[in-house]
This record gives C-alpha cells, structure tokens and sequence, in this order.
C-alpha cells in the first residue's frame, strides 16, 4: 500500500516540497533486519496526545491570533516543528552521568514513556540514516522523582538547538510583579487558586519530519522522541503559544481578567466579596477536562489566602510576600563566598545569578546590582572557566550582603502607582562653584548645605552629575519613613542624572558611591525611583536653598520649618 502524506510528514529530510511518498509496507528509512520493519508500520504516525483537536479548535475559532490558531491547530494535527535549519548528518552520543549512574529508574522512565505513546522503540538499528541521537539524562524534581531530558545543546556549536530558528525561541513570562498587581486590585478580598497543567511539554506532538533529530540511544537500543522534549531550545515558545491560547480561552469565558500563567502554572485571583470565588478554577477544570488535557491533581489549590506561586508565598491577608529562608540563608553564604574569592568558575557565578535573579522577583531594587556580575559571564563559554570578581563586583555583592543581614524575606505589596516629586512636593537643587550647594524642599521641611573645602579643592564640584544626584539620595535617606513601600518619580533636568537614577549604574566610581547608598536605601525600603527628564523646572525654592538666597527662599515658602533637617553624615563619604 502507498500512502501520500503532506511533507510535513516526511523522515529525514531539510527542505519542504508540497508532497511526498512514503511507502507504509517497506519504509526505505529503517535500515535493520525485517522484524525492525515489522515493528515500525506505524513509523509516521505521531506521537500520542490526548488533546481532543476538534474541541480545542471549536474553541479557538474567534482567538484574535488566527495564524497562531492556526499554527496550534495544525501541529496537534500533523505535529509541531523544531524550526531546525542544520544538516540531517547522523551522530550518536554518551548519555550524561545520571542516566548511567540510575540505569534502573532512567529505563523505568524510557518505557513508561514508550507505554504512553511518547517514545518509539526500542529498535536493535538506527531507524533512519539520518538519526541524530542526543545524550539523554535524569533531573531530579522536588518531590523526590526524576524528570527525563535530552541535551540538545551538544555537541557545542554542533547541536540540535544550534540550528532551531532563535527568532521562534523567544518567551515573555508572568512576572512577580503582575502578581502582586493582581493581588493588589482585591486587597485584603483576594483569593488565589492554583492549578497545573500535567506533563505539559509531552502534550505537542513532533513533526514527523523531525523526528530524525530527536534519537535517543540506551543500553544497546535505539528511540525516538516523538513529543516536545525537555532541553529544545524552542520548547518553552511552542508550549507558550498553547497554553497562551488556553488563558484566553478562560477569561473569555469566565469574564475574569486576573489570570496568570507560568508555563504550565496558572494562577486565579477573585474577590471574596463576591459569590463567584472559584468560579474560575472550576471552569479552567471543565474546559481542560472537554479538550483532554490532563490537570496535577496534587498541584491544584482551592481558593485562599496563602499561595505559593512562583517560588514565592502570596499572603493576601496581610498583602506581602515571602521568600523561603533557605533560599536567602544560601544567597548570603554564596556572596560570602564569592567576596572571599579573587576568581569563581562560570557555574558557580551562574549559581549565584540564579539565587540574586530569584530574590530579586521580590527585591526589585536588586536587580541593579545584578548587571555587572551577568556582564562578567559575557563570552565565557565553559562552565569550569575562571572569571574575575573585580572591586565593582564586590562593591555591589556588599550592598546585597548589608541588606540581606537586616532582611527577613518580606516584602509588601505596594500600589501600583508612581507619585512624581511635584505631588509630594519634593524639590532638589545644586549650585557648582565654591560658593554653591544643595537645596532640599519637602513639604515644608528642608535640608541645605555648602560643599566642603576639600570638595571644592579636589575638583568634586565640577562633577555637575554627581552635584545634582547628591541631593536626590540625601532626600530619600533623610526622610526615608515617607517613602516606605512607594514609587517615587524625580523630574530631573539633567540628562546624565536621569539615565544613572533609572539604570543604577555609572562608570564614576564617585557617583557609583552614591548609587549604592541609593540603592541600599531603597531595598530597606521597599521604594521604587525613576527618573523622567525635563529640559526646565520651575524649582525656585530648592534653587534658592543652593545658592544661601534666604530672603527669597522665606518670601517663597513661609510655611517652610524653621529650622533644617539634618541630612545623614555617612552621605558625605564619597
């Protein structure tokens, strides 16, 4: 028998043609003995889905993104592709260590997946001359069960993933911080639900014309991954794009916006004040349940108060959100360790980055000092190369540790609103020279001062980016408890002081003294700054305080206390 099938089902191959041939009585692409061919009748068949395609696409049918509908569609019917652009040269490769070192469970897991449908074999011979097979290994997971994965990204500059098309890899997730919107929007009546999708990357079917790339060889026996895998670069974009289509599938119909997805995760917020909490996790239940896809039983959370999502506790009651002790006792020693050393490896600065990206999703402040420690890794391709832990690297890893020794992993929910300096009546000036200074108004109270001697006789006052950034940090340090859990927008009339207030960063190490006292501040705090520019401002009051202009100043601001605030000395330490 002869059977014509669309090229996307074509074996081996790297270009598309409109048909081709595949012979289903003697495919040409096995290459063993006839009991192997005998075994593979079914050879371009795709893997097994429980997705219910003809639900899913009645549900998708007026989804705003109809090429993206389409593509879904499409690869659940004929399999998704792995957008692979490289030759079909066959390869074999060693499998990683703890798939050698569990050979038991790493087979227990292979054939489980071969029951399922997800896997084709084994097979005593390549099944097609053009298999490439990746190594293949075991992580484990935090229940104490092993996940399989195939490294695709080896052999380096020669892997499968080198060649998958980067323009389709690309993912933007749910943030912390849309979370916490959410939250935010309910107050103290959100109510958080939780539900998971099962073994989602398994529920894509591949193309069969890729299967060649994905060979997996064990003991002797070779295998085809005929799903999404753990470990392709493209993955986590083919599965966004379905599970994007299913959140829009469930606000459309429950008619609830505060939905968030993490990959498979997703997380409902709803008011208690009204008679619908739940509504929604049941729902998502009920349309999984219609389309086939299959939900984490033991993952799923019935509305309440106290959440983990993200790796993060949501606790609605009180409107704040924890990280876990062990991951902040394990930050600490690792910058510890790190401010001991003059050089770590590339792994154990990717460690670190992980543990400071991960504090940050609450500590937003963070982020900051994160920039020159991911700027070290840039061209370091091996993970046991050395890299250097400069003095500005150290410097950053100090303001992370001050903060750390005071920090007990809460952080409030704060409004998601941003109040400009103008509505807190908060104004900053400088004067350059011998006889300038700075001028600070803030509703009444002020602050004021001449530069030091020493300043003006080493050149300092000259800096005008770093005169007008000095009374911004002396604000906010001196009157710190009004700026507990707020965001808080400077207009700035100089462009340079506007870029280092937003980015945190500069090349004066002067400045970037400031900065980290800024910084510190603001991760005590819980506040938020930025920066916008404006080429003038009407700033008469705090003008008047650089430049001693007294008279002006009382006829300007009456009300103004009579006396000074005094700003915090360890300020002066540049």
């Amino acid at each position: 028998m002869v059977m014509t099938v669309p090229t996307s089902l074509v074996v081996g191959l790297n270009t598309y043609v409109k048909y081709a041939v595949a012979n289903t009585e003697r495919p040409n692409v096995i290459t063993g003995p006839k009991e192997e061919i005998t075994k593979s009748i079914n050879f371009y068949s795709l893997g097994n889905t429980p997705i219910k395609v003809s639900v899913l696409e009645n549900y998708l049918e007026f989804y705003p993104l109809n090429n993206v509908a389409h593509e879904i569609i499409s690869g659940f019917k004929y399999g998704f592709s792995l957008k692979y652009f490289g030759s079909r040269e066959p390869r074999e490769s060693s499998n990683l260590k703890s798939a050698l070192q569990l050979p038991k469970i790493f087979k227990e897991k292979l054939m489980k997946e071969v029951k399922l449908g997800r896997i084709a074999g084994p097979f005593r011979y390549p099944p097609f001359p053009t298999l490439q097979v990746s190594p293949m290994g075991l992580v484990p997971k935090k229940d104490g069960d092993f996940r399989l994965i195939q490294h695709l990204s080896y052999p380096e500059n020669n892997s499968i993933n080198d060649f998958i098309d980067k323009d389709h890899c690309s993912v933007q997730y749910s943030s912390v911080d849309e979370a916490a919107c959410l939250i935010n929007r309910h107050k103290t009546f959100a109510r958080l639900s939780q539900c998971d999708v099962k073994a989602a990357f398994r529920l894509l079917p591949i193309a069969p014309h890729d299967f060649d790339l994905l060979g997996i060889k064990f003991q002797g026996e070779y295998y085809l991954n005929k799903m999404l895998p753990m470990g392709a670069s493209i993955s986590c974009a083919l599965w966004e794009k379905f599970a994007k289509a299913l959140h829009w599938i469930i606000q459309l119909k429950s008619g609830n916006d505060d939905i968030l997805h993490y990959l498979d995760d997703f997380l409902f917020v709803e008011s208690s004040q009204t008679s619908k909490v739940g509504n929604t996790l049941k729902l998502f239940q009920e349309v999984c349940n219609k389309i086939g896809i299959p939900l984490a039983s033991d993952k799923t959370t019935l509305p309440t108060t106290l959440l983990m999502f993200l790796g993060i506790e949501f606790d609605t009651q009180n409107l704040i959100m924890r990280l876990p002790n062990e991951k902040l006792v394990k930050l600490s020693q690792k910058i510890r360790d790190t401010l001991d050393s003059s050089k770590i490896t590339l792994k154990d600065m990717q460690s670190l980055l992980g543990l400071l990206n991960f504090a940050c999703k609450v500590v937003a402040p963070g982020r900051t000092f994160c920039r020159r420690l991911i700027n070290s890794t840039i061209g370091v391709r091996k993970s046991y190369y050395k890299i250097r832990v400069n003095k500005q690297m150290k410097a950053d890893l100090e303001v992370w540790l001050d903060f750390l020794k005071q920090y007990n992993g809460v952080t409030v929910i704060t409004d998601n609103v941003w109040v400009s300096n103008e509505k807190l009546e908060l104004f900053t000036d400088s004067a350059g020279g011998s006889k300038g200074g700075y001028g600070i108004y803030f509703a009444g109270q002020w602050a004021q001062g001449i530069w030091p001697k020493h300043w003006v006789e080493t050149g300092i006052t000259r800096d005008m980016t770093l005169l007008e950034l000095f009374p911004v940090v002396a604000a906010l340090m001196s009157w710190e408890s009004y700026f507990v859990n707020k965001k808080v927008i400077f207009h700035v009339d100089n462009q340079a002081v506007v870029q280092i207030i937003n980015m945190k960063t500069s090349k004066s190490s002067r400045v970037m003294t400031l900065v980290r006292q800024m910084v510190l501040m603001n991760l005590k705090n819980n506040t938020l700054v930025k920066a916008i520019y404006i080429p003038s401002k009407q700033n008469q009051i705090a003008d008047c305080l650089s430049r001693s202009q007294w008279g002006k100043f009382r006829s300007l601001a009456p009300e103004a206390d009579q006396w000074p605030t005094k700003i915090p000395t360890q300020i002066w330490n540049i």
